[in-house]
């Protein structure tokens, strides 16, 4: 991670540290440290201090979690501000350099009792779990999110020992939060699954439902993407790993081909990730797939709001997923998505997609042959999703999480 501490701060040390009644701590650690536009973890962390600034900024304080004092340090609400406009960051346009040209204020922070701490982030750093510990004990409500716990699930997805470190970070959790949110019902009964297994403290959890709208933004489509929507194509978003599952996307290309049978050009829009190496080398040198499947490593906002206008459907073939957010975006474009049955997916839209085993190839291959040959099915599919699914807007998904924080009702079980 990023050490952003060497520089000029922001404000003066020494800065005022007594407690206001009511006040929300909102870390924002993942943000502060992350160099692209938000994904994942970093656009609900963003959306909530977003949603925050504008309800109670008189009311709400930011942090940033210091891993090398093992503190948090006060970021003064301009350089969040500036975080959310889009200044920094290595494919946002204007941007103002790194958010490492500035720092957080030096001295560390304590929160008081009656303050709120929200985490919105996955940090497993076993010091920060037994700070926040200290911080409940004082007093301090603190609320976090469980958004999967597939590295305990599915182990031989991720590297060694990750298992391990995934649990120990849940069961600190369980001692450490106030209440817990779960991005999804799977995601819920998995974790309060994994609680009664260890014995574990049950915190209070509750259901929130993510965004599912891609911010517009002001900056231009690349010209990669600009010759991409040009032609039909069919759109595969999300990080590259193995538990997403582009395997099986290649292996069904390959067999439709071996049928003589021809596919639209496969976009795989994500950054690289990890234990995909052999994947990799397999689409560059593999010719029967040259020209045939497209890799989009960095793709902007504006990008992504591009290829998602302009897909023929999408397709979504992760082994499990604790919600699932491209399929969520691709209906909420009022596109059809061919998705895996794993984890939370079946929740996203249910019969306004075609669910299928991230196993079986042969179901995948006759999936995206028939949805990219019958245009009329299609439409018909496009229109069921116009008429039946309900976007859920960022605004509202962040008001939903943090409004029962501001007005105390998210702790009233203590």
């Amino acid at each position: 991670m990023m050490n952003t501490y060497q520089t000029t701060p922001l404000e003066p040390r020494g800065a005022s540290r007594h407690a206001v009644p009511g006040r929300v701590w909102m870390d924002f650690t993942a943000s502060w440290h992350w160099g692209r536009p938000p994904t994942g973890i970093t656009r609900v962390e963003q959306e909530c201090a977003r949603w925050l600034l504008a309800a109670a900024p008189e009311r709400v304080s930011f942090c940033v979690y210091d891993g090398a004092r093992h503190v948090w340090c006060e970021l003064p609400q301009a350089a969040v501000e500036r975080v959310l406009g889009g200044e920094y960051g290595l494919a946002r346009t204007g941007n103002a350099g790194n958010v490492g040209a500035l720092r957080p204020v030096d001295e560390a922070v304590e929160f008081a009792s009656g303050e709120a701490y929200v985490c919105l982030n996955a940090d497993q750093t076993a010091e920060r779990l037994i700070r926040m510990y200290h911080a409940r004990r004082r007093g301090v409500r603190v609320v976090g999110i469980a958004y999967d716990i597939i590295q305990i699930l599915f182990p031989h997805f991720y590297w060694p020992y990750a298992d391990q470190g995934c649990s120990r970070y849940f069961v600190d959790l369980a001692w450490a939060a106030s209440h817990i949110y779960c991005i999804s019902r799977r995601t819920q009964e998995d974790l309060l699954g994994f609680y009664r297994e260890v014995g574990a403290p049950i915190p209070p959890t509750s259901l929130v439902r993510l965004g599912d709208t891609v911010p517009q933004v002001d900056g231009a489509v690349s010209a990669q993407v600009r010759e991409i929507i040009g032609q039909p194509y069919i759109l595969v978003v999300g990080t590259i790993e193995i538990r997403k599952n582009h395997e099986v996307l290649y292996r069904a290309l390959l067999r439709l081909l071996e049928q003589g049978r021809e596919l639209p050009l496969l976009v795989f829009a994500g950054m690289r990730g990890w234990r995909v190496d052999d994947l990799l080398q397999s689409l560059e040198h593999d010719v029967r797939v040259r020209d045939r499947i497209r890799l989009l490593s960095h793709a902007s906002d504006a990008d992504i709001d591009a290829l998602y206008r302009h897909c023929l459907f999408t397709a979504f073939p992760s082994h499990y997923e604790g919600w699932g957010l491209p399929v969520a975006e691709s209906l909420a474009y009022g596109k059809f998505c061919v998705a895996s049955n794993g984890g939370a997916i079946p929740e996203i839209g249910g019969e306004l997609t075609e669910l299928l085993s991230p196993h079986d190839v042969g179901a995948w291959a006759e999936a995206l042959w028939r949805h990219a040959v019958d245009a009329d099915a299609l439409r018909e599919r496009e229109r069921a999703i116009r008429e039946r699914y309900r976007t859920t807007p960022w605004e509202e998904a962040a008001a939903t999480m943090m409004r029962p924080v501001l007005d105390g009702g998210l702790f009233a079980r203590e």
